[in-house]
């Protein structure tokens, strides 16, 4: 694992956290070469109130399929975090190849807040021909 290679993803810019606001719009695809998840985090912008804000990461192989899914990993938002303060999560680091997504959900039933929400990861550096999802243009 290369640490100094390892770079921000951000999925949702400064966003509410209230559960259903995001579910669409929160969704992340690798281009043409893997990336080696290695964190999740969220960085608040206004404070968390009500309720502990639940952020799951899910990655699905297939966009728009639960076939063959699985939780990354979940970040457990504080109550009154206060803007400026990232909570992070360290992931076991899981290969995320082209082709398939990441996408959130949040829970947390009257969560208040706002963040910005992403993950660390390392770009495999492969070359996207070796990628059996990848298809060269013309």
């Amino acid at each position: 694992m290369y640490d100094q290679q390892k770079q921000d993803y951000v999925m949702l810019v400064d966003n509410s956290l209230a559960p259903a606001a995001n579910v669409a719009t929160s969704r992340f695809h690798p281009g043409s070469i893997p990336i080696m998840a290695q964190q999740i985090w969220a960085t608040i912008t206004t404070v968390t109130a009500v309720a502990i804000v639940a952020v799951s990461y899910k990655w699905r192989p297939t966009p728009g399929s639960d076939t063959g899914s699985q939780v990354l990993g979940t970040l457990n938002i504080p109550i009154g975090t206060t803007p400026g303060k990232t909570v992070y999560k360290n992931l076991t680091p899981f290969e995320m190849n082209p082709g398939g997504e990441l996408i959130l959900s949040l829970s947390g039933a009257s969560a208040t807040g706002n963040a910005t929400i992403g993950f660390a990861g390392a770009p495999s550096w492969d070359n996207p021909s070796n990628n059996p999802a990848a298809i060269l243009s013309a």
